[in-house]
């Protein structure tokens, strides 16, 4: 499979030699001063003819599915950092009436995200530790808790996604369940279906942080499937009408290929890729008809064991002003490849709930608990779970009536001995 992909980049080349008039007219590409960029990305573009822009894409599609097919399995580490920008106000009382600030101030999280992969019985796990948490303002930090066990654990299999977590929505009905645990953190095991998991945003084995769906190179199948007139001549040629495809040699002698399609909302797409990362896609960037940039996406890929893994990955959303909303990091500390893996990373186990946890499957509509590692029935959610609740929740809401009644009772006695005394004292 590696040789196949070696001789689709030799015969691309050659293509290329042999095409005389390859160029339509050139193009530059440059970044602005607020576009970071992994990279030194070619400023010099030319454009390609229909043949050579259809043989570049299929050489990173195809790229893009060996490099999945070489993988049977995947362990990485990363270390995360995600910022997001956030109302002055919502700091202002932790930073103090006289903190004067020149920009939002932004939520900065730091943590490590475990992945464990099988792709050929397509499961994963996936373990993100809370490692610090604070708000950034004008060089200014201000620190905030992380409690010890404080993340998420995740389970995807063909079967069920299973998930530990904090959910305090989950939980407030639930808590006043008879024999309620208290759990450290509010933290339940959920179980849902494996489709749940696709609107949940559950990680591929390549983008640890983000579903398939969201991979910025996930659509290029179908835009090459389409410019090739597979999915019928009209959509073929409106696509053609908003596509271009460029080439460029970078100042080390390094091949790149750069696809360009203006949205149906008059926004600039290109994505770009090069012979170094095996062809496999390496900067996504959408910019406005006026050229603004809205967001960016980059990953750095490392050759192992001649399968690729990224090594870094970045991600920005920018406002309107061109100041960034939303940033997102991560770099690999551990990779292994094609590794023997252990099925019971892919069990219930794996997620290490506590005793007396709180286990919801949302499939089979029943409530458990843990004792001892193994989940005990508890309750059905629909009937048994709904009567019992609702029938706390009245006992409660009687309690909270009659001490209540017992507070307004003991407040009219105060007040009226307090009136009494008074009438007592004047009169003496």
């Amino acid at each position: 499979m590696y040789l196949k992909h070696q001789i689709k980049i030799i015969v691309l080349s050659l293509f290329l030699v042999w095409i005389v008039e390859v160029s339509v007219y050139a193009d530059v590409f440059a970044l602005r001063q607020n576009e970071d960029c992994l990279f030194d990305l070619p400023q010099e573009w030319n454009e390609v003819e229909t043949e050579v822009a259809l043989a570049a894409l299929d050489l990173t599609v195809s790229a893009i599915e060996s490099n999945y097919q070489s993988i049977s399995t995947l362990i990485v580490s990363y270390s995360l950092e995600m910022k997001t920008a956030i109302d002055k106000n919502l700091v202002s009382h932790l930073a103090g009436e006289s903190a004067a600030f020149s920009e939002d101030p932004y939520r900065v999280i730091n943590a490590t995200v475990d992945i464990v992969s099988d792709n050929r019985n397509d499961k994963i796990y996936r373990d993100v530790r809370y490692v610090k948490d604070c708000f950034e303002y004008d060089g200014n930090v201000i620190e905030l808790d992380v409690a010890p066990a404080s993340g998420v654990k995740s389970v995807g299999t063909p079967e069920n996604y299973t998930v530990l977590e904090e959910d305090e929505n989950l939980l407030t009905g639930i808590k006043e369940y008879p024999g309620y645990p208290d759990v450290p953190l509010n933290q339940i095991v959920r179980v849902e279906s494996p489709e749940y998991a696709k609107f949940a945003g559950y990680p591929d084995s390549l983008n640890p942080y983000d579903s398939y769906n969201m991979i910025f190179w996930a659509s290029l199948d179908h835009i090459l499937r389409t410019l090739s007139g597979k999915n019928g001549v009209e959509r073929q040629q409106n696509l053609w009408n908003n596509v271009r495809v460029y080439e460029a040699t970078d100042r080390d002698g390094v091949k790149w290929f750069r696809y360009q399609q203006i949205l149906n909302n008059k926004d600039e797409l290109n994505i770009l890729w090069n012979e170094n990362s095996g062809f496999l896609p390496v900067f996504k960037i959408v910019r406005t008809e006026a050229q603004t940039v809205k967001d960016v996406q980059q990953v750095r890929w490392k050759n192992v064991d001649d399968v690729y893994v990224p090594v870094e990955t970045y991600y920005a959303l920018y406002r309107k002003n061109g100041v960034i909303s939303q940033f997102r990091k991560m770099i690999a500390d551990r990779i292994e490849v094609n590794k023997p893996i252990d099925q019971e990373k892919f069990s219930l186990k794996a997620l290490e709930p506590a005793k007396r946890q709180l286990l919801v499957d949302n499939i089979q509509k029943k409530i458990y608990r843990f004792e001892n590692e193994s989940p005990v029935f508890l309750a059905n959610m629909n009937t048994e779970y709904k009567e019992k609740l609702t029938h706390m929740i009245s006992k409660k809401r009687l309690a909270i009536m009659i001490v209540g009644f017992a507070i307004i009772c003991a407040g009219l006695y105060m007040r009226y001995h307090s009136k009494k005394k008074k009438r007592c004292e004047s009169v003496e």
